[in-house]
Parts: C-alpha cells; sequence; structure tokens
C-alpha cells in the first residue's frame, strides 16, 4: 500500500481559507442530498459530495477556481485542488479541531463494509465513529507517541520535531 504524501507548504491555503465558516458536519450535498461522504469547502462553506459519489465538489471547484482547499466530513481530510494533493497547516488543524467537537456524518454502508472485511469489524466501528471500548494491543502499538513530530514526521518520515508537534515545521 502506497503512503499518502501530505504537502505542508501549501500557497493557495493561506488565501483560499475564510476564516467564517458556517457549516454542520452532517448537512447533505447541496446538489444532490448525499449524506456521508461529503466534503466543505472552506472557501465558501458549501457542502458537497465527493468525486466517488456525483462529484459536486470538484464541480464547484471548477466553477469557483479561488475555492481551491476543501476538507472531508468523513475523516477531516484536506484537499487542495490547484496542487492536486492533500495539505495540512496551522490553519487546517486548527479548523480540525473545531470540526472535530461537530457530530460526525454516518458512514456509507459500503465503505464500513468494505474496513469490516479488510480490518475487521471492531476496526470498521471504530472508524465510523463508534465506541469500541479501550484500544486493544495492536490500536495502542499504531497511536503516535506524545510530542515529538509535525509537519513532514507525522506523516511517517520519522524525522523529530523541534517544537514538541505544536508548529508547521516540518522537522
Amino acid at each position: 500500500m502506497a503512503a499518502v504524501q501530505v504537502k505542508t507548504d501549501c500557497p493557495h491555503a493561506s488565501t483560499a481559507i475564510n476564516e467564517e465558516l458556517d457549516f454542520e458536519r452532517t448537512t447533505p450535498c447541496a446538489e444532490c442530498g448525499h449524506v456521508g461522504e461529503n466534503w466543505v469547502c472552506l472557501g465558501c462553506s458549501r457542502v458537497l459530495c465527493s468525486r466517488f459519489v456525483q462529484g459536486h465538489m470538484a464541480a464547484h471547484n471548477e466553477a469557483n477556481r479561488p475555492h481551491a482547499v476543501a476538507m472531508s466530513m468523513l475523516d477531516l481530510s484536506t484537499w487542495c485542488y490547484e496542487c492536486d494533493c492533500y495539505i495540512e497547516n496551522r490553519t487546517i488543524k486548527l479548523i480540525k479541531q473545531e470540526v472535530s467537537k461537530m457530530t460526525r456524518p454516518p458512514m456509507p454502508a459500503d465503505l464500513r463494509a468494505l474496513l469490516a472485511e479488510r480490518m475487521g469489524p471492531a476496526a470498521a466501528a471504530a472508524a465510523a465513529g463508534e465506541d469500541v471500548g479501550a484500544p486493544g494491543p495492536a490500536a495502542a502499538a499504531a497511536a503516535p507517541a506524545a510530542g515529538g513530530t509535525c509537519g513532514k514526521g507525522q506523516y511517517g518520515c520519522g524525522e523529530k520535531c523541534e517544537c514538541d508537534g505544536d508548529c508547521d515545521c516540518g522537522k
């Protein structure tokens, strides 16, 4: 399995994100009403479905070029359409902290079934946001150590952060 590369220096994140965001994490797609795998435009707060549903968020980006950054309502991953990759920075981390407090949308049944098949029922339940009790030894082993990595480090390069994980230094 290939690792996802996350860009920490996206030049669009500073100009494409509106600080006055207003949306609910469970809002259906404004175009088709789909609930589940939706994204929110971080430029205008419009909630639209993913490219794996009917592609309304991608179409929104094409029609509104300054609206380059969107966040998944399922896993809070953040995509820049201009860079064509996942992105992360301090502002996005702060947005994720706030969005993670909102009620999570339901996981689509087909995605849950796929996760259960590949990772087991407990992992699928955890991914769906259900309380599955105390983590087992495998989860504890996979959990990152407290503090110590940020920027590129938190995505698997293993570099230690000099700022205890509270910045975008990339070390």
